[in-house]
């Protein structure tokens, strides 16, 4: 992104583009080179623009943009209420259908945000169209595994989906990808503490209301709250996108906090788990953990990267991450040793397959990881091949995910 801020300073229209296609990597390549180019009165304008923009202004969006926010959620808060309409099932409608109510309006702002040809849309729909067709005529009962597994995995295959198009179909550009899973963790931060304000003002409005002799509770339940599940997903993405700057603050604050913790958690927990070894080889709730471990500690590793932004990290934060890596690193073979002698012991079933396949990526991508971090505390450019690390194994999550969606009911027998 530097190299390409340098080639077009003299082209304001192109530094436009620029920013408009990835303000976060813009912003923060644009401070970084700031003290080259200083003096320079482009360079000068977009450093007072970005610092305005910082720390005073919210952006709402554009009149259009507000207008298919509202359009989409209205479409997102009516398939919400299909099961009441149409006296469906409910609890097998959300749990086959819900990663398309939140995914595809997402990816659909996505299109409209990066100004996409409509061309570029056609895959990604026939892949969210696919994806529909085998779970509508194909229905499995909620009890089944390969079921059960199916739903747990097409919210993720339908999550790359959308990162497809917030990529704009560029899978090779791993600084696209880093933005993409940066934005998540924004988006998870922000929808976090706005559903946390949001219940406690609907908690004390509720109490309110029924002080005077108004159910507003039943009120609420029946003719809004599908309405704000509709709405609240794609809101959050799209304050997020609108104002990029608005928690990138956050996240490496809560790696510099979380990362030391979460390292002195583990690492009990692995000395603990050394007096009584048996425990991990007799306990599928223990490999569950587990696996919430793994992805938990590389959220934690990619919101630490994002504090270069801010000047680098520092030596202290590469070695806790190290560190972090390389105990995970230990816990996920302790997993896999337990998955191997459950295999031996009573044979495959679809859960032990898609937690080996599962585990076994991302033990690797965590090495991978490790190697690069403890090469990273040596070198701090060498912080960008963790990146790529990062980046360049999320398709294989996503190939794995599509074998359990498409292939595991077939090779199980719809078990």
């Amino acid at each position: 992104m530097q190299q390409n801020i340098k080639q077009h300073l003299h082209q304001p229209a192109q530094l436009e583009q620029l920013y408009r296609n990835s303000p976060n990597a813009f912003s923060a390549a644009f401070n970084e080179l700031y003290p080259e180019v200083a003096g320079n009165p482009i360079a000068d304008t977009w450093h007072h623009r970005l610092k305005y923009q910082t720390t005073n202004s919210f952006d709402w969006g554009t009149g259009s943009e507000i207008l298919l926010l509202l359009l989409l959620s209205a479409i997102s808060g009516c398939c919400w209420f299909l099961p009441v309409w149409f006296q469906l099932p409910e609890e097998s409608f959300i749990q086959h259908y819900l990663g398309f109510i939140l995914f595809l309006p997402i990816a659909l702002f996505y299109f409209y945000k990066k100004q996409l040809d409509y061309s570029k849309l056609l895959l990604p729909l026939g892949l969210f169209l696919l994806v529909f067709c085998f779970v509508f005529f194909l229905p499995l009962p909620l009890s089944s595994a390969t079921g059960q597994l199916r739903d747990l995995h097409i919210p993720f295959l339908l999550w790359s989906i959308a990162g497809y198009v917030f990529v704009r179909n560029q899978l090779k550009e791993t600084e696209s990808s880093i933005q993409y899973l940066q934005h998540n963790g924004n988006w998870l931060i922000f929808s976090g503490l706005l559903g946390i304000a949001g219940g406690l003002f609907t908690a004390l409005s509720i109490l309110l209301f029924d002080m005077i002799g108004i159910q507003l509770s039943s009120i609420y339940e029946k003719y809004i709250f599908r309405w704000v599940l509709g709405a609240f997903p794609l809101f959050s993405c799209y304050v997020i996108l609108n104002n990029p700057s608005l928690v990138n603050r956050i996240s490496p604050i809560i790696a510099r906090i979380f990362a030391p913790i979460v390292l002195l958690t583990l690492f009990g927990f692995l000395v603990s788990l050394a007096f009584d070894p048996a425990k991990i080889f007799n306990s599928r709730e223990l490999l569950i953990v587990f696996n919430l471990v793994l992805v938990a500690v590389m959220a934690i590793v990619l919101f630490s990267l994002t504090i270069r932004n801010e000047g680098g990290a520092g030596e202290a934060s590469k070695k806790i991450l190290a560190l972090l890596t390389l105990l995970t690193c230990v816990a996920n073979l302790l997993a896999l040793s337990a998955i191997l002698y459950r295999l031996a012991s009573y044979g495959f079933t679809p859960n032990r397959t898609a937690v080996l396949g599962a585990n076994l990526i991302m033990f690797a991508h965590l090495s991978g990881i490790t190697y690069q971090l403890l090469k990273g505390i040596r070198n701090n450019h060498l912080m960008h091949a963790v990146e790529n690390t990062i980046a360049r194994w999320i398709p294989l999550y996503t190939i794995w995910a599509a074998i359990v969606v498409f292939a595991f009911p077939y090779i199980f027998n719809m078990i």
